[in-house]
């Protein structure tokens, strides 16, 4: 169904909805695909008119692994160049964090020093479609004419070409082909159906019988307290200050306060 609530009928549906595929309306629960949400930061950056004039800054995508994480610099022919990216496991958040930038910078400059010297254009955070082993979902479900292409977490891009040629002999043959086999969604069980929530009659028996009453957060205000509420009077004289304690200064409200 579409927006404007007009039906499309066909006999294949390719599901490729990114880290939402898992969000679809009406798609039964046991065939909803197994995909969360994986954060990543990145940058974009702009080469200085004076240091592109004197060449290309990189002059192809340079991809690193420092201090156990990965990280990618590609060079765009406007002159900019893109810095990414973290991996986050933080649900649907994309905010933008001042220690994910700086990671990012910190290991590129370790990859590429003269990254410093570049001004900062953008900071982004989107969010990657993860299955629980991390590899992409391809072909058909447990619904029969339901295909998914999902779940590539960080290789969306780079898998985007081998995809088109398996979904399209998925759609043309029923069949992923060979290479792509281990990647078939039905490697993962499908997902328990979550039980219906009990109606009132069911929840009496239930409890033998005896039903919840709801809670009266009424006080009964005919009813006077079980003790005593009159003011409680000190026994004897009130102690005296001891007379080695000097009284507290006050500072007035108005006064300067430290930081």
């Amino acid at each position: 169904m579409l927006a404007d609530g007009a039906r499309v009928a066909a006999g294949q549906v390719v599901l490729a909805g990114g880290s939402l595929s898992g969000r679809l309306a009406g798609v039964p629960g046991d065939v909803v695909p197994p995909v969360r949400p994986v954060k990543g930061q990145l940058l974009r950056l702009r080469v200085p008119a004076p240091l592109a004039a004197a060449g290309p800054f990189l002059s192809r995508t340079v991809r690193a692994v420092v201090r156990g994480g990965q990280i990618y610099l590609v060079p765009r022919v406007n002159g900019e160049l893109i810095v990414g990216a973290t991996t986050e496991e933080l649900g649907w958040d994309t905010t933008v964090t001042a220690g994910g930038l700086y990671e990012l910078l910190r290991d590129a400059h370790e990859v590429l020093p003269g990254v410093t010297e570049l001004e900062l254009v953008e900071t982004l955070a989107g969010l990657r479609p993860g299955s629980p082993d991390n590899a992409p979902l391809l072909g058909p479900t447990r619904l029969p004419g339901l295909v998914l292409a999902t779940g590539h977490h960080r290789n969306g891009v780079l898998l985007t070409p081998v995809t088109g040629d398996v979904l399209a002999e998925v759609l043309t043959t029923g069949e992923p082909p060979p290479h792509a086999r281990p990647f078939t969604p039905l490697r993962f069980p499908p997902a328990p159906a979550e039980p219906a929530p009990a109606t009132a009659p069911a929840r009496e028996a239930a409890s033998g019988g005896h039903a919840r009453q709801p809670y009266d957060a009424s006080p009964p205000y005919d009813t006077p307290p079980p003790y005593d509420t009159s003011p409680v009077t000190p026994a004897g004289p009130a102690p005296a200050p001891a007379p080695d304690r000097p009284a507290l200064a006050t500072r007035p409200t108005d006064a300067p306060q430290e930081p």
